[in-house]
């Protein structure tokens, strides 16, 4: 006798999750997870999610270290052991960033969309094989946290985005400031605690770069688009990681 697997409604699956449904929408729209699959998301549920969208920042910051460690354990050289967790980093976040961030750069420069994607890439790997070895855990979770902040903070200053609110990317709707301080705090505080005074001016120069891109993006297209906010979190993962070689770096500068 075949018996068919039961499917949950949203009503159900907030009732079996309780406070832990929000992270379940986070995980589902912002990791390669998707789970769970049955889950149907609806827009009044972003905004709950938003400081578990950023603290997802943490798993996959831990699971990129964990793959370079890996390799590294392994006998790979430090090179292969930061591409690996360059791309573990990807995979992990379902290529939401990496491919929102193309679609930003083809609308704006066409064919060398291509080339900017490679180069946000390859600007991070190159930033994390120069950081001392042993900063690497704390490098890649706070890189990945800055990262999702700043979409965050970009979606707050922008209007609410809610043309794609249901497919999966880094924009929460309609969030408050009073959430934003919240998450904005315990990211300043984690980056001071890794990287001290000057791991809070990476923060800010993130911030910074995400009001850039809000304020181009609101030029251009009237408002900040789920791509923008792609944008902002390449962005911010590449800054953060260049500043942190800059404060740690593992390899001795160059004097031309």
């Amino acid at each position: 006798m075949r018996y068919r697997r039961r499917t949950m409604d949203r009503d159900e699956w907030m009732r079996r999750l309780g406070p832990l449904f929000p992270a379940a929408v986070a995980i589902r729209r912002t990791t390669a997870a998707r789970l769970p699959r049955a889950l149907d998301v609806a827009a009044e549920d972003l905004p709950r999610s938003a400081p578990w969208m950023v603290g997802l920042g943490v798993v996959t910051g831990f699971l990129g270290y964990t793959a370079a460690w890996l390799v590294a354990h392994w006998g790979g050289s430090p090179l292969l052991a930061a591409a690996f967790a360059i791309a573990v980093l990807a995979l992990c976040g379902g290529a939401v960033v990496e491919s929102g961030f193309a679609r930003w750069a083809e609308a704006r420069a066409g064919r060398g969309a291509m080339i900017a994607s490679v180069a946000a890439l390859l600007v991070r790997f190159a930033a994390l094989a120069s950081i001392a070895p042993g900063h690497w855990l704390a490098a890649l979770v706070i890189a990945e946290v800055a990262a999702r902040w700043s979409a965050l903070l970009l979606q707050r200053l922008g209007d609410p985005i809610l043309d794609d609110a249901l497919r999966p990317g880094l924009s929460v709707g309609e969030v408050s400031w009073g959430a934003v301080g919240a998450v904005t705090l315990a990211v300043a505080i984690a980056a001071a605690w890794g990287f001290g005074g000057r791991g809070v001016a990476t923060l800010l120069a993130c911030g910074v770069a995400a009001f850039a891109l809000g304020l181009e993006a609101q030029r251009r297209d009237g408002q900040p688009t789920s791509d923008a906010l792609a944008a902002a979190a390449s962005v911010g993962a590449a800054i953060a990681l260049v500043a942190i070689a800059l404060i740690v770096p593992g390899l001795p500068a160059w004097n031309p």
